[in-house]
């Protein structure tokens, strides 16, 4: 690998969230002077059952249709996911409703999934 050089992996899903992306990207250089290459790329599909769980949570957090879900983050520890969600106001209602909605992603994925409410910052 080049001096100066990082290997980069992608991962990208759209609103549809029919497939998963990836590709692998070597940057080289310095600012402001950047190389990229794309040295592979994938699409993976996502089978319907679980492409409908995770519609169906995305759905229940806009249940007011006030898009007050601005952001979110998703980890999974000791087994469950937890989705930390930037808010703008009250966004009780649709928290509960994507929390109501979330036994088809837990039988999918075969884990519990935790919404949480946060402040985390954009990076």
């Amino acid at each position: 690998m080049p001096k100066n050089s990082l290997l980069v992996l992608g991962l990208m899903s759209g609103t549809s969230a029919d497939g998963i992306e990836v590709a692998l990207v070597r940057i080289s250089g310095t600012p402001p002077k950047l190389n990229s290459k794309l040295l592979g790329h994938h699409s993976l599909p996502i089978p319907k059952p679980i492409r409908a769980a995770i519609l169906r949570i995305a759905e229940g957090l806009d249940h007011s249709h006030r898009q007050r879900v601005q952001d979110l983050r998703a980890s999974f520890q000791r087994g469950a996911v937890t989705i930390q969600l930037r808010v703008r106001g009250d966004a009780a209602e649709d928290i509960r409703d994507a929390e109501r909605s979330s036994a088809l992603f837990e039988r999918e994925f075969h884990t519990h999934l935790y919404l949480r409410p946060s402040n985390f910052s954009r990076h």
